[in-house]
């Protein structure tokens, strides 16, 4: 399927070497205290964590009202990625809640000059920004008028889309509207983990997942007849993931993974791009909603993969390995590179150009992050070499931030960061086990697409990563080819 709009947008030259982070996670609601009233731009989610007792961390009331402070110490954080990892982009979220912290209208002057400063730091620093225009967070007022629960509050968000765009657009080439609109769905309308915490609405999140989808073809068709919005690159990030269960004769734990999966999504989604067909599943409805939406088909300029494991499941709701020395993170996700090159596969699809926005793992002491940035970037690699178009990865993320429903408890940072000590500086950071692989790893590609995809052309692969990880006879068959050049 082609792109609608007439003029092709204009992709960066650059193979993405990136690193990616929310600006919620890193800054909170920008409150001066303990209560959402206190908040200066009081979000649904600074509102949720409060109303769920800080998800247990009640006393880290100073790290719950800023996390780490990006919004303060942005200069700093921007210039620590590229300094010491070699980025040479960045992405990063537009929180609305910042930008509109009353209601609809003009934007928040403040909010706009401080994210302007951001994204010429950003510029300053030789990287390429990243945009993401909701990324699980909105104003408390967006949400007290049911959000994405209906169709009505779709123009809402896309006069929200249009007006940051026309402050913005000229600094940055790559937008995305939403990340991992299934995850939003999913996890706070049938996990009742995330805002609005709502638990086992089946055919509900279905029609949630709906709205949000028709959100971004909206505001995609709005952005492109705003000046400057054809040459502009639009897409949007989702999750890929698919479960597993480790145990083929359990037929209950088959069953739940094949119902996880389904309500991640990513087939769902992907057939709502390509068709313009919309179809969720729900337990005892079969089909419980279709609809079809035909001005979906064309609004991507490139897709985003979110990729951090194929969970394997061995009983109810327990996450872990598939094999002995399988390395898995610090909630269970085992590391698997063959999903992220299937993930690649599968997009392929919507033949628009991929990127990796965001791929990592939670992992406290280290041990296993060198096998993921060494696995995940050999897949990546593979499927450029095999054709995919691939423009690069950004790893997730920066450093330790509020990590959702888990708060400070899980840590995805390349860095430490302790929410426990006050003013704790950059100097006071350090890089964790495993990071500097990803160092190394971007210092070995070469600049630009073109010439990534020279270097990996008609090369000779070993498989020492499937060998290392001990992937199974069924994942090599999948493998259009091994991993790692000779």
């Amino acid at each position: 399927q082609t792109n609608a709009a007439a003029t092709a947008p204009e992709f960066p030259d650059a193979f993405i070497r990136g690193v990616g982070m929310s600006v919620w996670q890193n800054s909170s609601d920008g409150g001066t205290g303990l209560g959402v009233e206190n908040c200066a731009c009081p979000s649904n989610w600074g509102a949720y964590a409060q109303k769920k007792n800080y998800f247990g961390e009640a006393k880290l009331v100073d790290a719950w009202t800023k996390s780490n402070d990006f919004w303060n110490l942005y200069q700093s954080h921007i210039k620590l990625a590229k300094d010491s990892l070699g980025t040479n982009s960045f992405r990063f979220s537009f929180e609305w809640h910042r930008l509109q912290p009353n209601g609809p209208g003009p934007l928040d002057p403040e909010a706009v000059d401080r994210y302007h400063k951001i994204i010429d730091c950003i510029v300053a620093n030789g990287m390429e920004p990243m945009c993401t225009l909701h990324h699980f967070t909105h104003p408390k007022w967006f949400e007290d008028r049911c959000s994405f629960e209906k169709d009505e509050n779709i123009q809402v968000f896309v006069d929200y889309c249009k007006l940051t765009f026309s402050h913005f657009n000229s600094k940055i080439k790559l937008w995305a509207t939403f990340n991992e609109p299934t995850c939003f769905s999913f996890v706070g309308y049938i996990a009742g983990l995330w805002c609005p915490g709502k638990l086992c609405r089946f055919t509900f999140a279905g029609k949630v997942l709906l709205v949000l989808l028709k959100a971004h073809v909206a505001a995609w068709r709005a952005l492109k007849a705003m000046p400057g919005g054809r040459e502009t690159c639009l897409g949007l990030v989702n999750q890929h993931i698919r479960f597993v269960p480790k145990a083929k004769w359990a037929p209950h734990i088959s069953l739940l993974c094949k119902w996880m999966t389904r309500w991640f999504a990513s087939d769902c989604i992907l057939k709502f791009f390509t068709t313009g067909v919309y179809e969720w599943h729900a337990p005892f409805k079969g089909v419980a909603i279709r609809e079809a939406v035909p001005d979906a088909v064309g609004t991507l300029d490139w897709w985003g993969i979110n990729y951090y494991s194929y969970p394997c499941v061995s009983s109810w709701f327990v996450l872990g390995a598939s094999s002995a020395n399988e390395p898995v993170s610090d909630i269970g996700f085992r590391v698997h590179p063959q999903g992220l090159y299937d993930s690649i596969r599968d997009a392929s699809a919507l033949k628009v150009p991929v990127y990796i926005t965001e791929t990592g793992l939670a992992d406290i002491e280290g041990k296993n992050r060198r096998a993921l940035i060494q696995g995940h970037t050999d897949a990546l690699l593979r499927a450029v070499s095999d054709g995919f178009d691939v423009r690069g990865m950004y790893y997730w993320t920066l450093m330790d931030n509020i990590e959702w429903h888990e708060g400070f408890h899980v840590k995805y940072g390349l860095y430490e960061w302790d929410p426990r000590k006050a003013g704790q500086g950059l100097q006071d950071m350090k890089l964790r086990g495993g990071s500097d692989e990803l160092t190394k790893r971007y210092a070995s590609w070469p600049a630009t697409v073109a010439e990534v995809r020279t270097m990996v052309r008609g090369a000779s692969y070993v498989s020492e990563t499937d060998v290392r990880l001990n992937v199974s006879d069924d994942e090599k068959a999948a493998a259009a080819r091994p991993l790692k050049q000779k």
